[in-house]
């Protein structure tokens, strides 16, 4: 599948990027990153944009680590779950 380029704005900045598909994702993404960004410039104003970026991709990388740990996490819940139902309904 050929690349199609999507223009999209971050933090005033226009960007041009290339998605394989799902270039819906990609602008999603975008947005995200800039809202995400907007929200720190507006908590410390004089915060320099480079620093911005910077804080802003630890803050997302954070996230992703917290939802990656609590998929495994949910998924040994709902086994344990569903083990306590099939033994007790094994037992009746």
């Amino acid at each position: 599948m050929e690349a199609r380029s999507v223009k999209t704005k971050i933090f005033g900045t226009e960007y041009s990027l290339k998605a394989e598909s799902g270039h819906e994702n990609i602008i999603e993404a975008a947005a995200y990153v800039d809202k995400k960004m907007r929200e720190i410039s507006a908590r410390v104003p004089d915060l320099p944009d480079i620093r911005v970026a910077v804080l802003t991709a630890v803050n997302l990388a954070d996230e992703l680590l917290r939802l990656r740990q609590k998929v495994p996490d949910d998924i040994a819940e709902r086994a344990k779950a569903l083990t306590k139902l099939l033994n007790s309904a094994l037992m009746d």
